[in-house]
């Protein structure tokens, strides 16, 4: 137990047990409440955030999830919640609990942190620790808790305490302008040697670019033998004896976030990535909103940064008016026009023979392509559910195209269907001198549009198969069912064709 003399504030005491718990390696931190206000069982939960998913703070939230505090005066519970409203709107911080108490943070984020210059003592030294670490870039998550009004105690709020934080947030907010945070010091490194391994420490370096990659899980650079690193570095793993998988780049991720992460986002699924041994990836537009604008653009390279865990760059989509902001796209930012050729998911489809000249003509990057002819679709659609109702009229008024046995999808997004779009976006490529890059060809038909004539490094028209489309069939749909329905459809082998899991040794 630490013992100090005297009241010398709230933020003194925190940062006291901080210098403690770094001096005794500590990995990660706990703040709380010692009034029975913040529930211990929550702990876990804290501790979940940081160490599983990847946050480097975890704030117990009482307003993330609405208003969760018991037995507190209507006055205080409304004072509260809109002080941080002000602070948010002040200080821009994208925190619903910024007063919140109850915190774990990595050791890293406290490293970073010049806590000898923090300059709050009363309870606004809670904003100035959130707002400086969200200013070195660390991940902030919040944990809904329920706060419950103390059992012992009594609250030391006073005059003098409400006003440094009303004043002390718009001057926190102002000197943010004009310093950096942390304090710059680029020379303040210290050498310590461990018994494997050699650190190199910054009081910044989770704040600047060249340790900012290591923050985030990323890898620096890879050295041969004998080869010292081009910038210091905050750990060098001796690999002697390992093999070193080189990384790969996935072309075609759909991260589904901003708006459609019921399931997944982009914090969960690049680590997932990085964990498979994915390094790049490049994340596609059909989200919510659909990166089809400058605006939608830039606000999911933010979304990127912040949560991505590996190296990134995203698609703009392409739409049957919006060729005209091509000429605006960062070419060292986007990795290319993501143009959906066919029905699919999203809503994206381009059927305007004019955009689709105008899209081909009008850009040189890289247009990747999702290719069904439409209208194809359609009729089939139309004669695969009049052919069923046909069959079994007794389910005629629950029919329609998603409530076909899963075995109608092959005929319904059929061979002729992909042919057709593919080769007239092979047409419209050449004729515009276009690069072009089929996605996810699924017929051995269309391979007929493409050439090994030249090397590839010089193909202006190139494409890529899914592993699905090569390893499953149309024979495996009443086993697998919807867990291979994909567009374009897994396809009927042809007769005698043996499939890639026959031919796969067990």
């Amino acid at each position: 137990m630490i013992e100090r003399k005297g009241k010398l504030g709230l933020g003194t005491a925190y940062i006291t047990g901080f210098k403690w718990a770094l001096e005794h390696s500590y990995e990660y931190i706990f703040e709380m409440d010692a009034d029975f206000s913040h529930n211990p069982n929550d702990l876990p939960r804290l501790y979940e955030a940081c160490a599983v998913q990847g946050g480097d703070v975890a704030i117990g939230s009482r307003y993330v999830s609405g208003v969760n505090v018991v037995n507190w005066p209507m006055g205080r519970v409304l004072m509260s919640y809109f002080a941080s409203k002000y602070v948010r709107i002040v200080t821009g911080l994208p925190i619903h609990d910024t007063t919140a108490g109850f915190k774990c943070y990595r050791r890293q984020v406290l490293e970073t942190i010049d806590l000898d210059h923090i300059r709050f003592k009363g309870y606004a030294f809670q904003i100035e620790m959130k707002f400086t670490a969200y200013k070195c870039g660390f991940k902030i998550i919040e944990v809904p808790v329920i706060f419950i009004n103390r059992e012992l105690g009594t609250s030391k709020m006073n005059s003098s305490i409400f006003g440094e934080a009303v004043f002390g947030v718009i001057k926190l907010k102002v000197n943010s302008w004009f310093s950096h945070i942390p304090p710059e010091n680029k020379n303040e490194l210290r050498y310590e040697k461990n018994i494997n391994t050699k650190r190199y420490h910054s009081k910044r370096r989770t704040f600047c670019a060249r340790f900012g990659s290591y923050r985030r899980g990323k890898i620096a650079e890879v050295l041969e033998k004998g080869q010292k690193p081009a910038i210091p570095c905050e750990e060098t793993i001796h690999a002697n004896g390992c093999y070193l998988i080189p990384g790969v780049i996935d072309d075609h991720v759909h991260f589904r976030d901003p708006g459609l992460t019921h399931k997944a986002d982009i914090s969960t699924e690049s680590r997932a990535a990085a964990a498979g041994g994915v390094t790049s990836i490049m994340d596609m537009p059909n989200t919510n909103p659909q990166t089809t604008t400058l605006d939608a653009l830039n606000a999911k390279f933010d979304l990127l940064a912040e949560k991505c865990s590996v190296n990134y760059s995203c698609y703009f989509g392409a739409t049957n008016n919006n060729y005209t902001e091509f000429d605006k796209l960062d070419k060292n930012r986007v990795c290319g026009i993501k143009l959906f050729m066919g029905s699919s998911t999203g809503n994206m489809l381009v059927d305007k023979m004019n955009s689709l000249l105008n899209i081909f003509n009008g850009t040189d990057l890289l247009i990747a392509a999702h290719c069904e002819n439409h209208e194809t679709i359609k009729k089939n659609t139309e004669k695969y559910v009049k052919e069923y109702i046909e069959k079994y009229p007794h389910q005629y008024y629950h029919v329609h195209h998603e409530t076909l046995p899963m075995g109608y999808h092959a005929k319904i997004r059929s061979i002729a269907a992909c042919y057709e779009s593919s080769e007239l976006a092979v047409r419209l490529a050449r004729i515009a001198d276009a690069r072009l890059h089929i996605l996810h060809i699924s017929t051995a038909r269309e391979l007929s549009l493409f050439d090994n004539d030249i090397p590839l490094e010089e193909k202006r028209i190139t494409a890529e198969a899914c592993v699905s489309h090569l390893l499953f069939d149309s024979s495996d749909y009443p086993e697998l069912g919807a867990r291979i329905k994909c567009n374009p459809s897994i396809k009927t082998k042809p007769t005698g064709m043996r499939s890639a899991r026959q031919s796969t040794p067990t």
